[in-house]
């Protein structure tokens, strides 16, 4: 989502130092009126910006990506990280520890407080170089694959996460 803590600092200098790659901002939910005041402006000042309103459809918001930006000054693991790799797109992300070990192997990481011309040098690293975009994306989708983050995995570990709170007698 295109929010200031997600990084949409990098957006701007990014579009202006590359024009030549088209950038997509996701809303994966509603924005407020300052931050899509904030989207607005860029999508208005960059001709290589642009916007998309949310889409329930999951296969829709990578339709048409070949990289994911995670500029991201919040420590997390993003659900959508996941998404991207399972979808054969390597990762360029912010180097906070949950982030960069939901990046692993499959794309680059960034420091998190690095000035917008590095996170220009790394997306033009991945973006001009076919043979690095594709090892990416081949190790982002053996990353997407593991085990400990396979659907049945995660829901097994919840449930005997859940039963042992029960039997322990602690309310949820």
């Amino acid at each position: 989502n295109p929010l200031a803590g997600h990084g949409l600092h990098v957006v701007g200098p990014l579009a202006a130092g590359r024009p030549d790659i088209p950038i997509v901002l996701q809303e994966t939910w509603s924005l407020g009126s300052r931050e899509r005041a904030d989207v607005d402006r860029l999508v208005r000042d960059h001709a290589n910006v642009t916007f998309r309103a949310f889409d329930p459809r999951p296969g829709m918001v990578f339709r048409d990506a070949k990289v994911l930006l995670v500029p991201h000054e919040v420590d997390n693991g993003p659900r959508t990280v996941l998404e991207a790799q399972a979808n054969g797109l390597p990762i360029i992300a912010s180097d906070l520890p949950d982030l960069a070990e939901a990046v692993g192997a499959g794309g680059l990481v960034v420091p998190a407080d690095a000035a917008p011309d590095l996170w220009i040098r790394a997306v033009a690293q991945v973006w001009d170089d076919p043979g690095l975009l594709m090892n990416l994306s081949d190790r982002a989708r053996v990353h997407a694959g593991r085990p400990e983050v396979r659907p049945e995995r995660v829901a097994s570990r919840f449930g005997a996460l859940v039963d042992r709170l029960v039997l322990d007698g602690l309310d949820i």
